[in-house]
């Protein structure tokens, strides 16, 4: 699951230009959160 969103998020630092970059990070905190908390209720 991990790879998936590395391979997505390099994906989109690709094609992103740098102003988007901090937003990405954000994104990129907020979705590894969700899979935390995924994870635990599993």
């Amino acid at each position: 699951m991990y790879v998936i969103e590395f391979l997505c998020v390099m994906k989109l630092f690709d094609i992103t230009p740098y102003p988007y970059i901090n937003s990405l990070l954000k994104f990129e905190i907020m979705a590894t959160q969700l899979s935390s908390a995924s994870q635990r209720v599993l």
